[in-house]
């Protein structure tokens, strides 16, 4: 069994007061700044063009590729989910004499939470082995719940993918929107990023940094292009594209990528 290890720290009305009588302040870490990233998907701003467009599919597959390797990263919202209480989660409430009370999205009080999860490993035993790495994230949540961006970042990690053996080392932060909810984390509509750090898929090893996307249609990637980005999108249909003027649907087989009349061969 994974273990997971959490901290939580609350403010004034969750804890209780201070010597003085008064609140005892707590200061919430900063996260990281998401804003480019998320903006990046919702309106990409560079363009898929017939000069760029070999190298560009070249980098998406690449980049493709890993984010399935790690499953799309959809298991992190369980590890965050863990904090609200559940069969792997361990871990210590730390306060003065009134309990913080979190639970699916609901709060009183304001913080943050650090958790310290334990890899699975590449054999899938039950129970925990600090030689398979761990991950550590960090919350930070008001009476409004928890806040838009968690982050944190892979130590060894080691994980197995469907019988690919994963060994994450990045830092990452992830874009949850304003409606987490610890009881029923939900690991759709989420933005990842993936920085400084390595990915090691099998015998494998992909050093750049990594952004993707989770969402009911299925997995996405951000592609660097000249003035901007362009999102990978692999559809049941098609390869999207997705630039600053529109969506191009892409036939691999065929080496040709369209949008209305206009056609891009590669």
């Amino acid at each position: 069994m994974m273990r997971t290890r959490i901290f939580w720290a609350g403010a004034a009305a969750a804890l209780g007061l201070a010597a003085c009588g008064g609140p005892e302040p707590i200061e919430q870490p900063t996260p990281p700044d998401m804003r480019e990233t998320v903006q990046g998907f919702a309106a990409p701003r560079g363009r898929f063009t017939q000069d760029t467009a070999g190298e560009v599919l070249d980098d998406a597959l690449e980049r493709f590729g890993v984010a399935s390797g790690i499953g799309g990263l959809g298991f992190l919202p369980g590890i965050v989910g863990g904090a609200g209480g559940g069969e792997t989660a361990e871990g210590e409430l730390r306060s003065h004499e009134q309990p913080l009370a979190l639970g699916g999205s609901t709060f009183e009080g304001e913080g943050f939470i650090t958790i310290k999860h334990t890899c699975p490993g590449w054999e899938g035993g039950t129970t925990p082995d600090p030689a398979d790495g761990s991950v550590g994230l960090t919350a930070n949540f008001s009476d409004a719940g928890i806040e838009p961006v968690i982050w944190g970042g892979f130590n060894a990690c080691r994980w197995d993918f469907d019988g690919v053996q994963a060994e994450l080392e990045p830092d990452v932060a992830f874009f949850v929107g304003d409606a987490f909810n610890l009881e029923a984390p939900d690991a759709s509509n989420l933005v990842f990023a993936l920085t400084n750090g390595t990915i090691a898929l099998d015998d494998q090893l992909f050093t750049q940094n990594l952004e993707l996307s989770l969402t009911d249609g299925g997995l996405a990637v951000l592609v660097d292009v000249p003035g901007g980005e362009v999102v990978f999108a692999p559809t049941e249909a098609a390869i999207e594209i997705r630039d600053a003027d529109g969506t191009w649907l892409c036939d691999l087989e065929a080496g040709q990528c369209a949008r209305g009349s206009d056609t891009i061969s590669f």
